[in-house]
């Protein structure tokens, strides 16, 4: 039985008490009460039934190479937690080998939030202090967050490895 199960029978039975004390007692709180249970029926099935769908959108996961490029955005699903839809990781930032661990990534999806980075020609530090994470244009690489001011931002014809293509603030 479902969590979603066992607690939706613990309500309904609840509920369902609720009723007969109203109608033995012909008290209206007991029946307001059970009208108040069941709106969070109502509740509790539509969270169950929108879990559902959001874990039947992840892909299971057995270990491996990384399923995809550097800079989409996933979701992931360790195998010590519950789903966590409200982080977003780079693939590049995950160990996607398993390891029997409970940081073992056990589900993933490609996120609705894609990182929007803005394309640049060189020049002075268009982003002051701020923090960012850059692209550079040899291997299309990312650097995660760093403080802008760390970076050299003017085009190096002779060294792509240094050559930022793209960048997004963070904060």
């Amino acid at each position: 039985m479902s969590k979603y199960a066992r607690i939706t029978a613990l309500v309904d039975e609840t509920r369902m008490d609720l009723r007969c004390l109203a109608a033995c007692h012909g008290d209206k709180e007991f029946e307001y009460a059970a009208h108040i249970l069941t709106d969070l029926l109502t509740a509790i099935t539509k969270i169950e039934n929108e879990e559902n769908s959001l874990t039947k959108s992840f892909i299971p996961w057995a270990g491996g190479n990384q399923p995809m490029p550097d800079l989409s955005h996933v979701q992931v699903q360790f195998r010590d937690s519950e789903l966590n839809t409200d982080d977003n990781f780079y693939p590049g930032e995950l160990d996607w080998i398993h390891d029997n661990t409970e940081t073992d990534i056990v589900a993933y999806r490609t996120s609705d939030v894609q990182p929007n980075f803005i394309s640049w020609d060189g020049g002075t530090n268009p982003a002051g202090d701020a923090f960012v994470e850059v692209i550079y244009r040899e291997d299309q690489t990312i650097v995660f967050g760093n403080d802008a001011f760390f970076f050299n931002w003017s085009h190096d014809p002779n060294d792509s490895s240094v050559d930022i293509v793209k960048y997004r603030i963070i904060i």
